[in-house]
């Protein structure tokens, strides 16, 4: 191999490094629209071969420690989740099933809109994802919109997306914001039903079914949850003590999922980190 030759692996490493500035000279698009004329003007050092392969194998040695974390994490999850499935089969085995207006009524919380104050809104993601916090509004941008008061322990789902599994359990950090009127918040009953098991249920194959034949139309948000057809959908309502310690799974699973989230933050982070280091020399 030629003196000024230059490894693969070496070569993706160095344009993963310089990533940002490739799609700068791209003119801030994506990666996927820098012109292969700017990858192949684009300069990047080229270490004799003993450094290339160095560095490779310092590289990968500590990306590799960072999947294997990854995974592992993954996995505990994955074990978390056939937990819950596990557990909520063996319930509902012998569960007598009411509508979910008997057990979780809704709830609507009016907020009385003042001039000069903002409204943190919360939404909610499809698949069972969970909520997300939305930015504040004004209550000049606000117009003739509707807001609710949602509190955390609600039961909530988007009427429009309901279809595709946007439930979600308020979370205690979501104290203090609002849903508009198309969110749907429906209480648990006392020593009758939990708001975990009941989301659970609604992100079973099932549950799905159920919210999909409650919102009748088309595609998207031509697809809207009737309050009616909510209230009358059948849900299984086990031995109520059975249903805490479900919840109690689930919030441990909830934990888990956010530990991972920070640890994929903290690993999308190290891994430029590393690179900066390597091709500074400092490896």
């Amino acid at each position: 191999m030629p003196s000024d030759a230059i490894y693969t692996r070496f070569l993706y490493w160095a344009l993963k490094h310089r990533i940002d500035d490739l799609i700068h000279l791209g003119r801030g698009g994506t990666f996927a629209e820098v012109s292969k004329g700017i990858v192949a003007g684009f300069e990047i050092p080229v270490p004799p071969i003993p450094e290339q392969k160095r560095l490779m194998a310092r590289i990968e040695a500590q990306t590799g420690r960072v999947e294997a974390i990854r995974k592992a994490q993954q996995e505990l999850i994955d074990d978390m989740r056939a937990t819950l499935a596990g557990y909520y089969a063996e319930i509902i085995t012998d569960a007598e099933w009411k509508p979910l207006g008997e057990v979780a009524p809704q709830e609507r919380r009016p907020v009385t809109v003042q001039a000069g104050q903002n409204y943190p809104e919360l939404g909610i993601r499809s698949f069972g994802k969970g909520t997300f916090h939305k930015p504040a509004i004004s209550a000049e941008q606000l117009g003739s919109k509707r807001l609710y008061h949602i509190h955390p322990g609600d039961l909530i789902f988007n009427n429009v997306f309901a279809w595709e599994g946007a439930v979600a359990v308020v979370k205690p950090e979501d104290a203090g914001r609002v849903g508009s009127h198309r969110f749907i918040t429906c209480v648990t009953k006392p020593k009758v039903a939990t708001s975990p098991f009941l989301y659970f249920h609604f992100t079973t194959e099932q549950g799905l079914h159920d919210l999909g034949d409650a919102s009748p139309g088309g595609a998207g948000r031509n697809r809207t949850l009737g309050l009616t057809k909510l209230a009358a959908i059948k849900v299984p309502v086990p031995d109520y003590d059975k249903q805490v310690v479900f919840a109690r799974l689930w919030e441990k699973a909830q934990e888990m999922n956010r530990l991972q989230a920070e640890l994929t933050a903290d690993l999308a982070a190290y891994v430029p980190a590393l690179l900066a280091r390597a091709f500074r020399g400092e490896l």
